[in-house]
């Protein structure tokens, strides 16, 4: 289920079943790295957006927190902390935040929530509906790992 106004009655009447809020965790960056950004974002987001039809029912996708590129991880920490705690409240017991920040595999302890590390985009974006797909069946195993270990 997505943020979305076309289903969002749909996780208002199966809420008791949708324990896992997943939110795409985003740079902007305005500069000589632009392009980047946007490719990356277009496929942290088009990961989201795939792993949301291949879980629907269990997931609700969120907007995207987006970050500016010289923000600094200590004001992120707590940004993170307040949608964990925020969500938590809510009735989710999964919090899930998806990045190619590749900072995060050493500092995801330092959050409550759990965070998951994409592969790089594909610099063709002819590859990029395949690279989709294959990441995001990384990442349904990946968040199956997290439901399985409770």
């Amino acid at each position: 289920m997505k943020w979305e106004v076309a289903t969002i009655d749909q996780y208002v009447q199966a809420k008791a079943f949708v324990d896992t809020a997943l939110i795409p965790l985003v740079d902007i960056e305005l500069g000589d790295e632009i392009e980047s950004a946007v490719t990356t974002s277009a496929f942290v987001t088009g990961v989201a957006n795939k792993m949301e039809e291949q879980l629907k029912g269990r997931v609700l996708l969120l907007p995207a927190m987006t970050t500016i590129s010289d923000e600094s991880f200590a004001t992120l920490y707590q940004r993170i902390n307040a949608w964990h705690s925020y969500l938590k409240q809510q009735g989710f017991k999964n919090v899930v935040f998806l990045t190619q920040n590749t900072e995060w595999i050493e500092r995801q302890t330092e959050v409550d929530s759990a965070i998951l590390v994409l592969d790089s985009a594909p610099e063709s974006l002819d590859l990029f509906p395949q690279e989709v797909s294959r990441m995001t069946k990384k990442t349904v195993t990946m968040l199956i790992e997290i439901w399985q270990k409770g």
